[in-house]
């Protein structure tokens, strides 16, 4: 209920913060669980019975959101319920897919972290012949031979019907992160590791600036990280040993000259600023998807007479 509803008193910062959370999911059309609003609690450390008690007890805030166990959204939106169960059934099938093509990312020589990212990693996908977003982060100085390999597994998923996104790979020298925006704190918090657990727990600590934004969001369990055959973990180690001297440097160099003057001529023609091509980092992202995101959730909070001043990024 927007800011129209007549209610006098101002919100108190943990009914607020509920609030603001509650409608970034919303830009998803995803309903939270109170595990999840706890999880993902804006700018605000609370404990889960903290959240529980003020859903339950705070009048400003239950006339601006519905609580129908086991999801919490925005009133008016009680439609999305359906919605999320649906599209979690339609996202079993594609975890499946995507599991099998992250073994052999993995197995890519110089590969030292694969993860889950974008709608999949939230169970969240509204078409089940959608895109699987990964997230690739490479041993320093081969980034563009493993983009080379991943580009292959992409072609040969599509043979399959199955759609591969490796769009976001960086270098270990780049796990800081430029855009330290809400979105991007998202991102980092719910991608989901499913090889390199150290390498996430190096890439957390590298972005600490995103607790700002998700106080609660990275205190979790490690997921178990998906098995890679022996025989894939042996040709791993081969490929590492015989491209790690000079032929993987010239290698490496020639796959720089090739391919990034060319994806950057897509992204100048595309008239993005998200993306980004060098050494260390390859992120397609053309569309700049976090700023239309962020412009979405600005608009429902101006809707309910709340601030978008200290979110931007």
């Amino acid at each position: 209920m927007p800011e129209s509803s007549g209610q006098p008193d101002p919100p108190g910062p943990l009914a607020e913060a509920i609030l603001r959370t509650i409608l970034y999911a919303d830009v998803f059309d995803y309903p939270l669980t109170l595990d999840e609003l706890q999880r993902f609690l804006c700018r605000t450390r609370a404990t889960r019975s903290e959240v529980e008690a003020t859903l339950r007890n705070d009048s400003w805030l239950s006339s601006r959101v519905v609580w129908a166990p086991p999801l919490i959204t925005a009133t008016g939106r009680t439609d999305t319920f359906g919605w999320r169960r649906n599209r979690e059934r339609t996202s079993a099938e594609m975890e499946r897919k995507a599991t099998k093509y992250a073994r052999y990312l993995c197995a890519l020589p110089f590969v030292r972290m694969v993860a889950l990212t974008g709608s999949l990693a939230m169970s969240n996908v509204r078409d089940g012949n959608g895109d699987i977003d990964f997230l690739i982060v490479t041993a320093k100085g081969r980034l563009w031979l493993v983009r080379l390999g991943a580009v292959a597994l992409v072609h040969l998923a599509r043979l399959e019907g199955v759609t591969l996104c490796p769009n976001y790979i960086l270098s270990t020298e780049a796990l800081s992160l430029a855009d330290q925006s809400l979105f991007t704190a998202h991102e980092l918090a719910q991608m989901r590791p499913l090889c390199g657990h150290d390498c996430y727990r190096q890439m957390v600590t590298a972005n600490g600036w995103a607790e700002t934004y998700l106080p609660n969001g990275f205190c979790r369990e490690d997921t178990a990280e998906v098995g890679v055959s022996p025989l894939l973990r042996a040709a791993k180690r081969l490929g590492e040993q015989l491209l790690r001297g000079r032929l993987g440097d010239a290698l490496e160099r020639r796959e720089m000259a090739r391919t990034i003057p060319r994806l950057r001529a897509r992204a100048a023609r595309s008239g993005t600023g998200a993306a980004r091509f060098d050494s260390d980092c390859c992120k397609g992202h053309l569309a700049d998807y976090g700023s239309r995101v962020r412009d979405a959730y600005h608009d429902r909070l101006r809707r309910y007479g709340l601030t978008a001043d200290d979110e931007r990024s």
